[in-house]
């Protein structure tokens, strides 16, 4: 009888070794699931931030490329009446390219509103 109950206390023991391994195993395996996850998320959301980043760049630099024109404009516009309308189309084209590839809304609306000011200033001048 005292075989009996020590084959029965290791086999209890052999089973809760292997549960608690297995437990263990689990643990494991979904820590190192989640920090796939997480990487994986974690690249995603950088390679979209940079994305942004780089588009906005590019924005600011059409911006700040189309801003010098119009004060090209506004400076000159008198000396050139020829070409005023040839330029003015031509920044006003520009204004609306930008203003259609922002994501952004409140960065259109303004985009907009600015083209919208500058058309009624050159038919002003015009």
């Amino acid at each position: 009888m005292s075989i009996y109950s020590r084959l029965r206390i290791r086999t209890r023991l052999w089973l809760l070794v292997l549960l608690i391994l297995a437990a263990f195993g689990m643990v494991i395996t979904l820590v190192g699931v989640a920090l796939f996850d997480t990487q994986r998320l974690a690249s995603e959301v950088a390679t979209t931030q940079i994305n942004q980043v780089v588009d906005n760049a590019d924005r600011i630099k059409a911006l700040t490329a189309v801003s010098s024109e119009i004060e090209l404009f506004n400076y000159t516009f008198h000396l050139k009446r020829d070409t005023l309308a040839g330029d003015s189309q031509r920044i006003e084209a520009a204004l609306r390219k930008i203003a259609s590839n922002t994501q952004n809304g409140t960065v259109r609306r303004a985009l907009d509103m600015l083209t919208t000011h500058f058309v009624r200033y050159v038919r002003a001048v015009l």
